[in-house]
């Protein structure tokens, strides 16, 4: 019998992957079930079709993504409620875990967060207030 010269598994799944997530952020402590239960939520919600391979996730898709959400919510990218930025945020964090593991290369989020600016604060010399941060759309 032949060995096989080249065998190759299957990509990762967004599925997959986000079962995976699901159970590492349930052993993270500090994590209660319903934050669990949320974050992934938002995550199924904003990366649908969840069967698709992780890797199809690039940072073209991403801007799109937030180019949607943006769209649909009726917001500067820079002015977006703290609230409404939580899905785009829990998939940049999901996806700075899926590299820190080497399921990806590179986190497609990563490079359409703007970053904090600091401001000076009238009438109080020497302190410093920190813009909340956006996403470039």
């Amino acid at each position: 019998m032949e060995p096989a010269l080249y065998t190759f598994d299957p990509p990762r799944t967004i599925a997959a992957t986000l079962t995976e997530y699901e159970r590492h952020l349930g052993a993270t402590a500090g994590d209660c079930a319903g934050s669990v239960q949320l974050a992934v939520d938002q995550l199924r919600d904003l990366l649908d079709p969840i069967e698709a391979p992780l890797v199809t996730l690039t940072a073209s898709v991403a801007r799109t993504l937030v180019a949607t959400a943006v769209r649909e919510w009726g917001l500067s990218p820079g002015g977006m409620r703290r609230s409404l930025l939580a899905p785009i945020e829990t998939a940049c964090r999901f996806f700075g875990w899926a590299k820190e593991r080497g399921y990806v290369g590179k986190n497609p989020f990563e490079s359409l967060m703007l970053a904090a600016t600091p401001r000076s604060t009238a009438g109080f010399p020497g302190v410093a207030v920190t813009a909340a941060r956006g996403w470039v759309a």
